[in-house]
């Protein structure tokens, strides 16, 4: 992933996700508040979406 947008896009693509919910999964109040990098962030989030 190029970037924290490009994830948005992806999240929403797969499960409908808003960009507000990918950071509120993630634990983030926003996207500028996100500290990691956009692979670690799709990894935890599909790590959880594919858990249910």
């Amino acid at each position: 992933f190029p970037d924290l947008n490009a994830l948005a896009k992806v999240c929403f693509q797969c499960w409908g996700m808003q960009p507000a919910a990918v950071w509120r999964e993630l634990g983030y109040s926003s996207m500028l508040s996100v500290s990691e990098g956009p692979w670690d962030c799709w990894l935890k989030i599909k790590a959880v979406k594919t858990a249910k």
